[in-house]
């Protein structure tokens, strides 16, 4: 939501979770809300700048209460930098570590089978 304004910002978050608990509701499992580098945004209000504590503020009210709706799910590289109040709302934590020598070298295996030796 960087992207945004604050006062749009702050509009935004409420649309995406209105369309999100509506959209939720029919399914059988609800939601999953997939929020890339969150750290970019929820990060701690301490060192936050003060013009986005209020775009924080928003994310932190519309996601606290649980939710049949909708499951969020973040990931960051820097946990530690996301804000109090947001890591309080996060159930499990999973740690993937990255790729090994063994396992990039499969990716660049199947990268080149799959694109460029296919034509």
């Amino acid at each position: 939501f960087d992207q945004f304004p604050p006062h749009e910002a702050i509009v935004e978050i409420k649309e995406l979770f209105k369309w999100a608990n509506r959209a939720g509701h029919g399914g059988r499992n609800g939601l999953l809300l997939f929020v890339d580098e969150a750290d970019s945004f929820l990060e701690d209000r301490a060192t936050l700048h003060p013009s986005r504590v209020s775009v924080l503020n928003e994310w932190i009210n519309q996601t606290g209460t649980e939710s049949s709706h909708f499951m969020c799910v973040y990931e960051t590289n820097r946990p530690e930098v996301l804000d109090p109040a947001v890591q309080s709302r996060v159930a499990t934590a999973i740690n993937v570590p990255p790729p090994g020598q063994k396992e990039l070298r499969q990716l660049l295996e199947q990268y080149i089978r799959l694109y460029l030796l296919e034509t």
